[in-house]
Parts: C-alpha cells; sequence; structure tokens
C-alpha cells in the first residue's frame, strides 16, 4: 500500500509543473512519471525498476520536449527575420521620394537591394512610377525582386515545397548466359 501511495505522488508531481518550465522540463517530468508507473505496474511496486522506470521516461520525455523546443526555436527564428525583413521593405512612396529628392538612379537601386525589398508591380503601380519621374531601369530592378525569400532553416511551418520528380532510369539492355537442368 506504501508504494500505491508514493506512486501515486510520483504521477501527481509529474504532471503539475511551473508555468515557467520549457519543453524539455515538463516533457521529463511527464516520462518520469509515466515511466514509474507503467513499470510500477508491471512490476507490481517493485521500487527499484518504479526508480529505473522513472529514469527511462525521464530520459524519453526530455528527449522528445528538447526535439521540441529546438523547433519553437527555430520558428521563432524565422518568425524575427520576417519581420526585421518586413520592417526594411521599402514602398513606392519612398522610391518616388528617393526620385523626387534627386537621387540618382544607382542610389536608389542599392538601396531597393541593401533593404532587401520585394515587389510585386502591377500594371497601375509601374504606371504610377513612370508619372512621378522615376526611370525605367529602377522599375526593371523593382520588377525583378520578387518574392526571393531565403529560409536558413528551411521553409516556415504551412509552406509546401514542391519538387520535381526524378527523371526515369535509362533502359537497361544487356545479354545473359543462362544453363538450364
Amino acid at each position: 500500500m506504501r508504494y500505491k501511495t508514493w506512486i501515486t505522488g510520483l504521477l501527481v508531481l509529474s504532471v503539475t509543473g511551473c508555468s515557467n518550465m520549457n519543453n524539455t522540463q515538463t516533457d521529463a517530468a511527464l516520462g518520469a512519471g509515466a515511466g514509474a508507473g507503467a513499470f510500477a505496474l508491471a512490476t507490481r511496486g517493485n521500487p527499484v525498476a518504479t526508480v529505473f522506470g522513472a529514469l527511462f521516461g525521464g530520459l524519453i520525455g526530455a528527449s522528445i520536449g528538447h526535439d521540441q523546443d529546438r523547433h519553437d526555436a527555430r520558428d521563432n527564428a524565422i518568425k524575427t527575420q520576417v519581420a526585421a525583413q518586413q520592417a526594411r521593405q521599402m514602398s513606392l512612396n519612398e522610391i518616388v521620394q528617393m526620385k523626387q529628392q534627386g537621387n540618382p538612379d544607382a542610389i536608389i537601386i542599392n538601396q531597393i537591394t541593401s533593404t532587401g525589398s520585394i515587389f510585386a508591380l502591377t500594371s497601375d503601380d509601374i504606371n504610377f512610377l513612370r508619372q512621378q519621374g522615376v526611370s525605367d531601369q529602377v522599375i526593371s530592378v523593382m520588377q525583378q525582386r520578387t518574392m526571393r525569400v531565403v529560409y536558413p532553416y528551411g521553409p516556415p511551418p504551412g509552406f509546401v515545397v514542391v519538387q520535381p520528380p526524378p527523371p526515369p532510369p535509362p533502359p537497361v539492355v544487356g545479354v545473359g548466359v543462362g544453363v538450364r537442368f
């Protein structure tokens, strides 16, 4: 009876956690509780097996939690990178302002390139830029800079990357010799 109370206490402690615990710590505690409970039930309360189960479950839970923490860190890094990119993004009005202030085309193009700005120009946008005196060279550079996003950790969750299938293998022709009995 004493072991059952101890095991129940372990299980209750393993599912309760602090709100400031990361996934590694939470899953390690859950794994330890589940492992202790499973091994205690399987061995009818053997304390050595219960401790072994807690250790084994804790290691597996910590491994799973660590993997989830890595995914969360990657997602946060991608969100931070996208937010920084959006903050540096130039608008059409900024391009027009630079041109109206007398900046040469090379300076405007360098600014577009250095900020990593991307554009999806419509025909109305092109007409607006030409009416404001923006050169064809700058507009051409803007048209070339469309949706070139580089993800250092792979595409963010929700994106599907479709790659073409590999080409079929070439046909094989050969001559063989066989013996029949």
